[in-house]
């Protein structure tokens, strides 16, 4: 998947795990941009989107709550952060939640096991990573 992203006012796009540099555009030319690479995800956009599709508020997202559902939208937003998001280092994923980067890379490791899983946990996985494939 090809994602466009923006970053301190200079325009990229991810083709196939390579970063490469378009332009540094104005704001006009953002809409353009948007409309033919995709979506651009910050880590507070990406939490937003993903408090929505999990029902579960932002603010419990970035609590220390250990339920199942929390911890999971928890991870969802590692995941799709480090997919699908602009560029960030894993320190700032985490920072963004209140977590360490270590955290980040247990919560991208167990969603990569649910995606080949069967169940209700599996399913919930696919349906968000099919949102944002788009």
């Amino acid at each position: 998947m090809n994602t466009f992203v923006k970053i301190h006012d200079k325009y990229f796009i991810r083709l196939q795990g390579k970063v490469y540099h378009l332009i540094e555009a104005s704001e006009e030319q953002e809409f353009l941009f948007s409309e033919i690479y995709g979506k651009v995800y910050t880590c507070e956009k990406m939490l937003e989107v993903i408090s929505e599709l999990t029902q579960i508020p932002v603010d419990d997202i970035k609590s220390n709550i250990r339920k199942k559902n929390i911890v999971f939208a928890r991870a969802m937003y590692c995941y799709c952060m480090k997919k699908f998001g602009e560029p960030e280092t894993l320190y700032n994923i985490a920072k963004a939640i209140n977590m360490t980067h270590a955290s980040v890379i247990h919560h991208l490791k167990s969603i990569e096991g649910f995606v080949n899983q069967k169940g209700i946990d599996g399913d919930n996985v696919r349906v968000i990573i099919k949102y944002f494939d788009k």
